[in-house]
């Protein structure tokens, strides 16, 4: 018995550190849309994309002029002003969050970003939605 638990505390903590660092630094990679072009807000927060929910600090939301870009992990969404059409801040249960949602594209529809300065975001998306 004490075997197993060697093992697993041998096994455990680099398996968590490999997960963290996977999502937290993949999600700074920028996308080939982001080269070369200055965020006009970034942060890095917590998110739910449709029922993929992932918490603070690994999703990177970045505001540019003419897109939005959600990444986590290998994954990056490079949304369009075009394709939003609105952009809401609601209360959730135990949490406020800002709820961007989409008309057209591949899913995810609804993006909900744990965001922690709210008001600034809605700032630059009023002018742009």
């Amino acid at each position: 018995m004490e075997v197993i638990f060697d093992l697993v505390s041998i096994v455990v903590p680099p398996v968590v550190i490999l997960a963290f660092s996977y999502m937290y630094f993949g999600g700074r990679r920028l996308n080939s849309a982001e080269l070369g072009v200055n965020p006009l807000f970034q942060e890095q927060c917590g998110g739910r994309f449709d029922n993929f929910n992932l918490t603070v600090p690994f999703v990177r939301h970045s505001i540019y002029e003419d897109f939005v870009v959600f990444a986590y992990g290998k994954t990056c969404h490079v949304v369009r002003y075009s394709d939003i059409t609105r952009v809401e801040e609601k209360q959730h249960l135990f949490s406020s969050g800002l709820e961007y949602y989409r008309k057209i594209g591949s899913p995810p529809y609804k993006l909900i970003i744990w965001s922690r300065s709210p008001q600034e975001v809605i700032k630059f998306s009023k002018i742009r939605v």
